[in-house]
């Protein structure tokens, strides 16, 4: 699996019984800071590209100590681009214990959503 942005992931995904497919996904239930100018419908600046480089960072260390990674379909099955969309739910092993956290979750709580950089600016 390779952590792409913030928000989009290129994974094999086990469909079960033995059938596998290698696609890009993209969070549905959140919007990261970016971490280039490519996206055109948006304004992306200096400030949002670092936010997105750590936010990205952030994601690889997570993928890194989770012990499984689950995709839950968004009703809405592909974005404009042709990505899957889903939600990613990461199980990480702490204090003994596997915890499961959402993604959505762990980048509104560390302010690496697109939206916050406004919110976080007054």
């Amino acid at each position: 699996m390779v952590v792409k942005d913030a928000d989009t992931i290129s994974a094999t995904i086990n469909l079960g019984y033995g059938v596998y497919i290698k696609d890009t996904i993209r969070s549905s239930d959140y919007d990261g800071c970016e971490i280039s100018r490519t996206r055109k419908t948006v304004t992306i600046t200096d400030k949002e590209l670092e936010k997105g480089r750590i936010a990205t960072e952030a994601f690889k260390s997570l993928v890194r100590q989770a012990k499984l990674i689950t995709l839950t379909p968004a009703k809405r099955q592909l974005d404009n681009y042709g990505r899957l969309l889903g939600s990613f739910t990461l199980h990480v092993f702490y204090e003994n214990k596997i915890n499961k956290v959402k993604m959505a979750d762990f980048m509104k709580d560390q302010g690496f959503l697109r939206y916050q950089l406004n919110e976080n600016s007054n």
